[in-house]
């Protein structure tokens, strides 16, 4: 039998061998490439340009709270808020509000997503000076409570078919179906009487404010950071330049390692503490070589 080349036990050969090779440990998704993208691409479609809390198009999920997706038909920016789909007419981000209308409503009135207008009260609240109006579609009865038809449109497997609209969220009753929308209340009565008074109303649409808390945020920016949102904690965290792990907000002081290529750091790993240089793969990863 031949003597083993190595003077240790089998099991402490296999010890001995693993020192002799490196172990280079990725880390993918650095924080340093998540402050570049957050802050050097906003969402840009048609006239509409948009930052925190907003991602989507270019910008990445990461820069955005997950509710805020923006995305981009035709020049025209689109969001979708409980399965109903409306186009964005106005992002002010300082007051924190976007007006919206229903896309639906875009070429005339006869053609809706049987939805009714509501919003994720997680995300959003109706700004001031709106009054719901419902529109009431497919009304066999030649008037409702005396009150002329305002508009006719075709219910399919019946024909063409009377429709209505009243003051505040209310339901069908005897006919087909009906849906309710904010209407700016300057504007409500002629909304009320004729029916481009109404088309216009609708395509003008109406405002919301998102209530996402611009606290973190503000500190964030404050500490030369950019801000984004962490998903498994849902909330809004802080990118700050050179920095691996997302924070509330960027150091004072240079204590956090940079993310140089070729600089020696140390590491913990299995128990036992390493050196490390930092380099980077072809797909743009951190990698740590141990020794």
């Amino acid at each position: 039998m031949n003597p083993s080349p190595f003077p240790f036990p089998p099991f402490l050969s296999l010890s001995v061998l693993v020192l002799f090779f490196s172990v280079s440990i990725p880390l993918c998704s650095s924080n340093t490439d998540s402050y570049t993208s957050c802050s050097t691409t906003q969402f840009v479609c048609g006239n509409i340009t948009a930052g925190f809390p907003f991602w989507g198009n270019n910008r990445p999920e990461f820069c955005g709270n997950p509710g805020l997706e923006l995305m981009c038909e035709n020049d025209n920016p689109t969001i979708n808020i409980n399965d109903v789909v409306y186009r964005v007419l106005e992002i002010d981000e300082n007051g924190q509000s976007l007006r919206i209308a229903r896309q639906d409503y875009t070429d005339g009135i006869c053609q809706p997503q049987l939805l009714n207008t509501t919003l994720d009260p997680q995300l959003f609240e109706y700004a001031s000076g709106y009054r719901n109006l419902t529109i009431i579609y497919g009304c066999t009865i030649p008037a409702l409570l005396g009150v002329p038809a305002l508009f006719n449109c075709l219910i399919t497997g019946t024909g063409f078919q009377n429709g209505y609209v009243v003051y505040d969220a209310v339901g069908p009753g005897l006919c087909y179906r009906s849906i309710f929308v904010p209407v700016s209340e300057t504007i409500l009565a002629s909304a009320m009487v004729n029916l481009s008074g109404l088309e216009e109303s609708l395509k003008q649409g109406f405002q919301v404010k998102w209530k996402v808390d611009d606290t973190a945020c503000t500190n964030c920016i404050g500490s030369k950071g950019v801000c984004g949102y962490y998903l498994l904690s849902n909330e809004t965290t802080c990118y700050c330049p050179g920095q691996f792990i997302a924070t509330k907000t960027c150091p004072s002081s240079p204590d956090v390692v940079p993310a140089n290529p070729g600089m020696y750091v140390s590491i913990s790993f299995n128990g036992h503490c390493y050196k490390k240089i930092i380099e980077y793969n072809f797909n743009g990863c951190l990698m740590f070589t141990l020794y």
